[in-house]
């Protein structure tokens, strides 16, 4: 439990599946696993992505599909404002992750995503 009610940190947790019915799957360090309900999930991994819960660990969201992600030569591929993934619509990435590799960047990268979000919902009501 974290200091934000019903917002749980989870340290060294691996993310092993999120599913189309709202549930996610995490197995912590010392290999118990814990399903979750959840609404939105937040992964933050720092400058070293372990992204081995997507596809071929996320290689086809690079900007250079053929090579491993890295934070500093092949972050994911995302609209410049947005921040989300070019080839996979309704995923975000902030930081390293989007080549982002100042803390003073994640602010603005977070303004955009949320910008995103809220476009997005109006336009879902509006239909």
């Amino acid at each position: 439990c974290g200091p934000y009610q019903g917002y749980p940190s989870l340290p060294r947790h691996c993310l092993l599946r999120l599913s189309p019915d709202r549930k996610c799957l995490l197995e912590d360090a010392g290999g118990k696993r814990t399903v979750f309900n959840i609404s939105m999930a937040f992964i933050l991994i720092g400058s070293n992505p372990n992204l081995s819960f997507l596809p071929d660990h996320g290689r086809p969201l690079a900007l250079d599909q053929q090579q491993p992600i890295s934070s500093k030569r092949n972050p994911l591929d995302t609209e410049l404002f947005t921040y989300e993934c070019v080839r996979q619509p309704g995923l975000y990435a902030l930081g390293p992750l989007a080549g982002d590799n100042f803390v003073r960047f994640l602010q603005g990268g977070a303004l955009g995503v949320a910008a995103s979000l809220l476009k997005k919902m109006d336009s879902t009501e509006m239909a």
